[in-house]
């Protein structure tokens, strides 16, 4: 899939959504099960029509970064922008819309709705690599370097500190 040139571009606007009396009317979805092949929030607990959590598959010149969580926040979120850096340079490139569908489609019923949909909570190396087995193909034929994963002493740091914080049990109740 190739993206249009406006791609390149930064739009900023407001869309507004009203009503024939002047009042803002925004869609609503009230439920993630409601959800078509174009939203993107329901009830504000998963962002729907994601490729790997990251590129609107609707439109992929959008992207975002940070959605997952239960993560090692900063690197993953820097492999995401990496991958949006690729796509977007067009080092990389994603699959089609219905190749993108299906494994959006996949992992809604392998992980349901909600937002438990998003997390990777001691998923977050294996994400990080299968985005780094994406792009660096397109990366190395374009003469880049290929993007490193995770070292393995910040590997084994990562789980002596998943440990420690798994040994210090569910959070106690408060007043």
């Amino acid at each position: 899939m190739s993206l249009s040139p406006q791609a390149t571009k930064w739009h900023l606007c407001t869309i507004s959504f009203q009503d024939n009396d002047g009042e803002p009317e925004a869609p609503v979805w009230s439920s993630p099960e409601e959800a078509d092949e174009q939203v993107l929030v329901t009830d504000g607990l998963q962002m729907h029509n994601l490729h790997k959590d990251i590129f609107y598959i609707a439109d992929p010149s959008i992207a975002f970064i940070g959605v997952p969580y239960h993560v090692a926040t900063f690197s993953l979120f820097e492999y995401q922008a990496m991958a949006i850096a690729a796509v977007y340079s067009g080092k990389s490139t994603l699959p089609s819309q219905p190749e993108m569908r299906n494994e959006y489609n996949k992992k809604v019923k392998e992980k349901g709705v909600g937002r438990v949909f998003h997390s990777l909570k001691g998923e977050d190396v294996n994400y990080a690599n299968e985005l780094i087995s994406w792009i660096n193909p397109g990366i190395v034929a374009s003469g880049g370097k290929a993007v490193e994963g995770h070292l393995e002493e910040w590997k084994a740091q990562y789980e002596a500190l998943r440990q420690a914080v798994t040994a210090l049990g569910p959070r106690a109740k408060r007043p």
